[in-house]
This record gives C-alpha cells, sequence and structure tokens, in this order.
C-alpha cells in the first residue's frame, strides 16, 4: 500500500502477526497510533494492499481479503464494515484485492466483482448499498477507479478484467464499455483523463489505449 496524507498527518497500513493495522504516522515520522482493521492477506505476497481512504474524520480500509471498515478516527472505533465477498456476492482475485475505494459526498466506490454487485455505490456513514452496476459481470483487477466531473454527470471509469467502464455515478448505469484485455486479467493502474480523453494502460502483452470521451460522458 502507498501513504495518505490528510488532517495533517500520514496514514498507511500494513500487517502485523495476520492482522491487518492502520498506523497514523506524525510528519516528524513518529507514530502516532496504529488499528487493528481486520484478518489481511498471507496466501501469496502477504501484507497490506490497498491505501487507506481519509475522508474528514473517516477511513475507509479495504483488505486485500475483500472486506470494507469505515473507521472513526476520533472515536477509535470501526463504525461499519462490510465483506464486500460474502456480503455483496463478490468475487476475490488470485493476488487479493488491491483497490483503493473512492469517496465522493455521501457515497464510497469500489468494486465487489461479482455477477450482480460488479460496481457498488455504499452511503459513506452507513455501509448501505445505494445503487448496484452488474457491468460485464467481469472480476475486478486490482486498479482503483477514477471520478470524473463532468457539467452534466459524475462519472466512474474503472477497468474490470477484459473492459475498461464507464458508470453514472448518481444512478449506477453502465453508459459504455471498452474491450482492454491481457494475458492475466491485470489492469492495475488508475485511468488518466486530460482533456476530454481517458488514457488507460496495461502490461502483460497489452499496451496503452486513448479513449475520446463525449462531452455529456454518455460515450468513447
Amino acid at each position: 500500500s502507498s501513504p495518505a496524507f490528510a488532517n495533517g498527518k500520514i496514514y498507511i497500513t500494513g500487517m502485523v502477526n495476520g492482522q491487518g493495522v492502520l498506523f497514523v504516522i506524525d510528519k516528524t515520522g513518529k507514530k502516532i497510533k496504529q488499528y487493528e482493521y481486520g484478518k489481511e492477506w498471507e496466501t501469496n505476497f502477504p501484507g497490506a494492499r490497498s491505501t487507506v481512504t481519509v475522508s474528514g474524520s473517516l477511513a475507509y480500509l479495504y483488505s486485500g481479503l475483500g472486506n470494507l471498515a469505515c473507521f472513526d478516527l476520533d472515536s477509535e472505533k470501526i463504525k461499519w464494515h462490510v465483506d464486500l465477498v460474502g456480503d455483496l456476492e463478490g468475487s476475490n482475485i488470485t493476488w487479493g484485492v488491491t483497490e483503493s475505494v473512492v469517496v465522493d459526498g455521501d457515497r464510497v466506490f469500489c468494486t465487489p466483482g461479482g455477477k450482480t454487485n460488479n460496481v457498488v455505490a455504499l452511503n459513506r456513514l452507513t455501509g448501505e448499498k445505494i445503487w448496484a452496476c452488474p457491468g460485464l459481470g467481469e472480476l475486478s483487477a486490482y486498479n482503483t477507479p477514477l471520478l470524473i466531473k463532468l457539467p452534466a454527470r459524475k462519472l466512474l471509469v474503472t477497468m474490470t478484467a477484459s473492459h475498461i467502464l464507464g458508470i453514472d455515478t448518481s444512478t449506477g448505469k453502465l453508459l459504455w464499455s471498452y474491450e482492454q484485455t491481457n494475458r492475466w486479467s491485470v489492469h492495475a493502474n488508475t485511468p488518466v483523463f486530460s482533456d476530454g480523453s481517458i488514457f488507460c494502460f496495461s502490461g502483460y502483452g497489452q499496451g496503452g489505449v486513448k479513449l475520446k470521451l463525449s462531452s455529456d460522458g454518455s460515450s468513447v
């Protein structure tokens, strides 16, 4: 995982004795506190994978096992917890989930990778499902989605096993998809948006693609 910077502090996840741990560090490098958030990935290349997402006093911790926890930094307690594999019929992937969830307004977006709940929006204060997009029913692909704010709508762009997806964040409707395949169904890079175009890059026998996004985000 990579560090996150918020509230004048540094937040980073790790693993101690099989348990995921959120470390809080000040700007001098001194550890302030650490919190356990549950079991972490130990199967292959063990350790924490996802960068914590911090929004105000709440931290969103997504384990390699597919468990999403909302941690209250003030009360130092887990506010809510959702098992995206068990509760939302998702599917984990070979090297464990590495997605960092995206927060916008009252919503948190993530990719369980199931047939029905492929990409979901949850209430960031309660963990309740707001909408579920079936996408194309593919597994997730190790990347963090990109939130694009257009005049007409907000768009969530992510890569699943063999496709790039564009989803309306207000409704969960799949607006468009574009085939992007490689040998291992691994697309570990967050898409980039610039000058009206989306750039996605994959390794393992596949290169980059630049997609021209329509002005309202409804097509590429």
